[in-house]
């Protein structure tokens, strides 16, 4: 058995209502539509559903798309579409549905029912007027702009934007390109398809004799969107996206580029399986495979394609340097009487020009996002490849060598800020002795006192500083002068690594004088100390004349354990600015404690070098030092990273390697990520908070969702990879897995539209996108995986209950929906988003806290026990959806208030959906609990106040009519 189908074109109906000249169904060499039924039959139909339930249960797929396509699809009439749409919900309930239309016949039916089945609906439409009436006219030669634009018109009007796909346009070269741009634009669609027009060797596409003329013209379209992307609008434009991801080795989203998509089928109206539809314009029966649904199953046709219709590639493209990008254009566009498919592209020329002027574009801003930041090191750029790899989730030894040469050069810089904003007070003269010694020591031994300025806590002293030299931090005078001098105590440590002799006062803190990477020197009484050395021998003397040489009585050696791959991690317990983790670090490890965490540490790392090894060569480059963390009164784990100490982060101490290793890589994620911002702009800092971070309760501005989903796909890949270790609990692994997959994808959406994300942050999520999407296919057992979808949607269903805000002219509207049965009309896909009374991490209060066993692997019912096996979470654990409806209405009709319960309801409905408990279309007020509750909430609490006892039961019965 082969890969699966990933996408179905259902031909639903076979004729159009206009005649367009260009088009590839009608006007081609192929005139099978002819013999084709108007409309599918619903016998076929059901065989379609019969088929898709058996390859969905033989490749236990997670989703499909099925794609409703003509001829003019909307022609069919809504009672077949509806029964097209309910046959394949029935016969696998995880369908996606998307429909490509004219939208000459879109009306309020049609949009009611793609909003009940979640149709995205696409339309086809060449700009403006003039160039959408040049071709798509009826068949009596009248326009059809005006009634296509009023199609489109109703999709965009806000309640619609949940099913607003986007637009296709045929490229017609004699017009325009801004103008088409604009008008497009025009329309607001959240995507473009440019579709060149089909031809080939043998017919060649129109203007075939103008070089180049197709290149151009695109290229005009690409700068302009690229040049003004985000700025001016958030759409997307498919061809252009294929050919970035493309130079970076990603998947590309068309088959336009990239090289052929297998797994898309296309079923004609009387149930025949075809090839693309662009075959048809190459020979008559082009796309036919002789295979039909009454005879043979979709593996049946997909292995007949592999082996009809391999893939293969003329000597000229496979020598072609863009030939990975294009992958030879499409295949319909290569044929020729004479050669069949062994050519190039009738597109060639002007794909090779369109995809070298965009990797220009591309490159040359990246180096300028590499050269234009916030502080500039000397020497620092990341290559193309070291970039994507690292926005990919990962990096090899060269990007971390880039990001730690960045920070090298920002602590210089950072050093050389503290002591011009301490030029001209009582502190300068003894910052430029400490400045005179660094640079003596550098010029004697330049690698070794790279090691001294790369201690991670530096930048953190230093901001420290710069806080109090600006007066934004509290403190002594004397407070001052000893945390300026603590520049002092890295001279000291460097001067040492070079072999210097020299003699330096530095400050103590509680009698403790602190030489960053080496250790400490206690006992050494109040006042500054005098640190000398020659060689490597070191004696601190204190101001009261105690001294501590180096290794001898008193001193305090800050430790390293040597780890396997040939590297020494060093557990930072000593550093006086490493209070920079939001918690408060240990003192000075007991001997104990030390050994404990040297062993949990070799674990863990042996762990990480076999289950993670993308993640061990990374870590391995980058992390110098772990600062042990007190354990919270509440025993949980803690662990963090700071902006202000790259190269280290701060954790409690866990009882496992496994979960040592997972602390490590996720905090090696946020890291990395703030030495990538030292480099690189991905997003505007100047923007505000009100993104969906599904870790939080409270909205979150765009760095800190990007930091989130980041850290957060780490520890994705952590229990993705945990799966498969040795004496790991897999199920729960699973479902740890499925989780925080589904969580980042959430995420992942809310700040890919946000537009808060710079060129360069575009580029970084998409390939971070496409790493997570690469993910979510793999395969996670269903029960685990319909849980996790479930605890996921209520942790949603809780964040909207909290930050989301119902305007008072929908709660009116579904109020005389109520009262007088007003019909209310679409409503918006979200309410407006202010913070609510609740922030910090996601907790899991009420039935959350019950559903939280789903996410340990635990799926099977619990039994009659429990400490109430009546209550509503507990039937949700036992699989009652129905028996949870009931409890939480009886709970929201006491009180509208209890979010717990609308948490419960909108799982309960969930559920019962999901095991087809109950027959006819899914129940529509699915859609509102899971998107609108704070809206329903209202509605309730509205008619309670008005003394209806019953009002939950009332609001969600006429819901469930919507």
């Amino acid at each position: 058995m082969g890969s699966p189908m990933r996408q179905l074109i259902l031909k639903i109906h076979s004729r159009c209502n206009l005649s367009c000249d260009y088009c590839y169904v009608y006007e081609s060499i192929d005139q099978s539509w002819r013999e084709q039924p108007n409309t599918m039959a619903a016998a076929t139909l059901d065989q379609v559903a019969q088929r898709i339930d058996e390859h969905a249960k033989s490749h236990d797929l997670r989703e499909l798309e099925v794609v409703l396509h003509g001829g003019e699809p909307l022609m069919a009439g809504h009672a077949v579409l509806a029964g097209a749409l309910e046959r394949m919900r029935g016969a696998f309930p995880a369908t996606r549905f998307a429909i490509q239309t004219n939208g000459i016949l879109l009306d309020d039916r049609f949009l009611a029912l793609f909003h009940e089945y979640g149709v995205r609906v696409g339309v086809s439409v060449d700009g403006g007027r003039a160039a959408t009436d040049l071709h798509r006219r009826y068949a009596n030669g009248r326009g059809s702009y005006d009634r296509i634009s009023a199609g489109i018109a109703r999709l965009m009007e806000p309640e619609h934007a949940a099913i607003y796909g986007g637009l296709l346009c045929t490229i017609d070269v004699d017009n325009d390109p801004d103008e088409v741009f604009e008008s497009l634009l025009a329309f607001r669609p959240p995507r473009i398809d440019l579709l060149l027009p089909h031809g080939n060797w043998t017919t060649p596409p129109p203007k075939r004799d103008r070089p180049l003329a197709y290149a151009n013209w695109l290229i005009r379209v690409f700068d302009r969107w690229y040049d003004h992307r985000p700025v001016e609008t958030n759409t997307r434009i498919r061809l252009f996206e294929s050919i970035i991801a493309r130079l970076f080795d990603r998947p590309s989203a068309t088959e336009t580029i990239g090289g052929e998509q297998p797994g898309i089928v296309t079923i004609e109206t009387d149930g025949s399986y075809e090839q693309s539809d662009a075959l048809k314009t190459t020979t008559e029966g082009g796309p036919a495979t002789g295979l039909a649904v009454g005879g043979q199953s979709l593996d049946d046709v997909l292995d007949h394609l592999a082996v009809a219709a391999p893939y293969r590639l003329s000597d000229k493209c496979q020598a072609c340097p863009v030939v990975k990008v294009c992958g030879g254009g499409l295949r319909a566009h290569r044929y020729s009487a004479d050669n069949g498919f062994d050519n190039p592209s009738v597109y060639c020329d002007d794909l090779l020009t369109l995809i070298n002027h965009i990797g220009g574009r591309v490159r040359a801003d990246l180096d300028r996002a590499r050269t234009d930041r916030p502080v500039r090191p000397a020497r620092t750029t990341l290559t193309e490849e070291q970039f994507a790899g690292i926005a990919a989730g990962y990096g090899d030894a060269g990007a971390m060598a880039v990001l730690a040469a960045g920070q090298l050069a920002k602590r210089k810089a950072l050093i050389a800020t503290v002591l011009e904003a301490a030029a001209g007070t009582a502190h300068a003269a003894s910052l430029r002795t400490a400045v005179a010694l660094l640079t003596r020591a550098e010029e004697q031994a330049g690698a070794a006192v790279a090691g001294v300025l790369a201690h991670p806590h530096l930048d953190a002293w230093a901001t420290l500083s710069l806080d109090r030299l600006a007066g934004a931090a509290d403190g002594t005078a004397d407070e001052l002068a000893d945390l300026l001098g603590h520049l002092a105590s890295y001279a000291a440590a460097a001067a040492t690594a070079a072999g210097l002799t020299f003699d330096i006062a530095v400050p103590t803190l509680r009698g403790t004088a602190n030489l960053p990477g080496l250790g400490s020197a206690t006992g050494l009484g109040p006042g500054w100390a005098r640190v000398a050395g020659a060689g490597s021998a070191l004696h601190c003397t204190g101001a009261d004349g105690t001294v501590v040489e180096r290794d001898g009585p008193g001193w305090q050696p800050r430790r390293a354990i040597s780890l396997a791959g040939g590297w020494r991690l060093a557990i930072e317990d000593l550093d006086p600015y490493r209070h920079c983790y939001g918690s408060p670090p240990l003192s000075y490890l007991g001997e104990a404690r030390a050994q404990q965490l040297e062993k949990l540490l070799a674990e863990a790392w042996q762990l990480i070098e076999q289950e993670h090894p993308a993640h061990a060569v990374g870590i391995r480059h980058s992390l110098r030092s772990i600062v042990p963390l007190a354990t919270p009164p509440s025993g949980t784990m803690i662990s963090a990273a700071s902006r202000h100490a790259c190269g280290s982060v701060g954790l409690s101490i866990p009882d496992t390697a496994a979960d040592l290793a997972l602390l490590l890589i996720h905090e090696h994620m946020h890291a990395k990520l703030g030495a990538l911002l030292d480099l690189v702009d991905l997003y505007d800092r100047t923007g505000g908070a009100g993104f969906h971070a599904p870790w939080r309760l409270d909205p979150r501005p765009a760095g800190a969702l990007l930091q989130g989903i980041y850290a957060h796909a780490g520890v994705t890949d952590y229990w993705r990879q945990r799966r498969h270790g040795r004496d790991a609990d897999t199920r729960r692994a699973a479902a740890q897995f499925a989780y925080w997959g589904a969580m980042n994808q959430t995420a992942v959406e809310s700040l890919a539209n946000s537009g808060q994300l710079t060129k360069s942050g575009i580029s970084f999520v998409a390939a971070l996108r496409s790493t997570l999407d690469g993910w979510e296919a793999e395969e996670i057992v269903p029960d685990i995986a319909s849980r996790t979808r479930l605890f996921v949607a209520a942790q949603n269903v809780r964040w909207l209950l909290i930050n989301a805000h119902a305007s008072t002219e929908e709660t009116e509207r579904f109020l005389r929906y109520a009262g007088f049965g007003d019909r209310p009309g679409p409503f918006a896909e979200r309410g407006e988003i202010r913070p609510g009374s609740r922030s910090g991490p996601v907790d899991a209060p009420g039935i959350l806290g019950e559903m939280h066993r789903w996410l340990d692997g635990r799926t099977e019912p619990m039994g009659p026990s429990g400490p109430d096996p009546l209550s509503a979470g507990m039937m949700l654990l036992n699989g009652d959806a129905a028996g949870a409806e009931r409890a939480c209405l009886d709970r929201l009709d006491a009180d509208a208030a209890d979010d717990d319960a609308w948490i419960g309801l909108a799982v309960a409905r969930a559920l019962a959906a999901e095991r087809q408990e109950r027959s006819g279309p899914i129940d529509p007020a699915i859609h509102l609990l899971q998107t609108r509750p704070e809206l329903l909430r209202e509605v309730v609490l509205t008619r309670q106040r008005a003394g209806n006892a019953g009002a939950a039961r009332e609001i969600v019965r006429l819901a469930d009519k919507l």
